[in-house]
């Protein structure tokens, strides 16, 4: 008897939680699989950046599980699929006129039923001057908003990279009292999600409690490593944007997972993160979005669209199915005592790389 009693304190302790992080933390609805394909689909799958990218690779695979749940697989003959890299960096202004008529271009050729897009560059330069506005696109892993990109159009909707920090500076309250707040990223996410942004609606967000929020955003290899070993002075943690266009003294660019291990190996102050592989690589904890689960959700749209819905009439989407993590060797290294009900909800990982000096 004693045991049933513990066993529902716990599950009533998790649903409260759950409330506290704003009800983000359902389980993803299912996908429902439709009966077989009259006839093959023809999919065009579009990239910003090249096809090693980490994210882009994460947000095919969540694209084809979803089609492939609704029937539609390369294998059985259900699906043809063509791809194309614009192989850009990230760049909030730039354009890219020769690879976006190559992209066009292969788009005609191939005589798509619908067009994936992954991430901004691709889809703020190629939708809007694709000449067939017909022809239905999913956009996905958008930062920016689709109205400023001229995106709202009868033949788009898609699925946004929005992150959530006001549910991840909740769940840092949880491991101890944190008042002041250091925020760091680069310069490759738009106003509207950047980190001024972020920092006003903490700000909006009066429960919490905090006392300073200090932002920064540098795509200087260099600046960026004073900011952590410096700026961090008198703070007690740190929110970490994005960091993929870091670039040394000479233009080149840093790798993405080299600056992650050198800040979460050389910061003073506990980081915490907003997407899984923050976390996954040594960041305490958030709550965060992934590149996959933008990928399953927007096959998920693919497959509306193929059912007969018009783009225009489903909504533009951000995950629900948003994952809890805890890195519970960063929590340690910390001295930061993790509360029971992540331990029973959150997806614990336990990789941190080795303190002090290098990459």
């Amino acid at each position: 008897m004693r045991n049933r009693v513990c066993w529902l304190a716990l599950v009533l302790g998790v649903s409260f939680l759950l409330v506290a992080c704003g009800g983000e933390l359902t389980l993803p609805a299912p996908t429902p699989t439709l009966t077989a394909p009259v006839q093959p689909l023809r999919l065009f799958l579009l990239r910003s950046y090249g096809i090693e990218d980490l994210a882009s690779n994460q947000m095919r695979t969540g694209v084809l599980e979803s089609l492939s749940r609704g029937g539609y697989t390369v294998s059985h003959g259900t699906l043809s699929l063509a791809e194309l890299a614009l192989d850009v960096a990230p760049a909030l202004d730039q354009v890219f006129p020769e690879r976006v008529a190559v992209a066009v271009e292969a788009i005609q050729e191939f005589g798509p039923d619908l067009v994936v897009v992954f991430d901004d560059e691709a889809a703020r330069t190629v939708i809007p001057l694709y000449p067939d506005v017909t022809l239905p696109f999913v956009f996905c892993g958008l930062d920016g908003i689709p109205s400023e990109y001229n995106l709202v159009r009868p033949n788009v909707t898609g699925v946004l990279e929005h992150p959530y920090p006001v549910e991840t500076i909740r769940m840092a309250q949880q491991f101890t009292a944190q008042k002041d707040l250091l925020i760091l990223g680069d310069k490759s996410l738009p106003a509207a999600t950047g980190a001024a942004a972020i920092a006003a609606e903490l700000a909006a967000a009066e429960e919490l409690h905090l006392r300073r929020v200090i932002t920064y955003e540098t795509n200087d290899w260099e600046e960026w490593q004073l900011l952590v070993l410096d700026e961090t002075a008198g703070m007690d943690f740190m929110l970490l944007l994005k960091y993929q266009t870091l670039e040394n003294d000479w233009g080149g660019q840093i790798a993405e997972q080299s600056v992650l291990n050198w800040t979460l190996k050389n910061s003073p102050i506990p980081v915490f993160g907003l997407w899984v592989q923050t976390v996954s690589s040594g960041a305490v904890g958030g709550l965060t979005i992934s590149a996959y689960a933008q990928g399953e959700l927007a096959g998920q749209l693919a497959l509306e669209i193929v059912a007969g819905h018009s783009p225009e009439a489903i909504p533009v989407a951000n995950p629900t199915n948003n994952i809890l993590v805890v890195n519970a060797v960063a929590a340690e290294y910390w001295d930061l005592k993790i509360p029971l009900e992540f331990l029973v909800m959150a997806r614990i990982e336990r990789q941190f790389p080795v303190p002090g000096g290098g990459w």
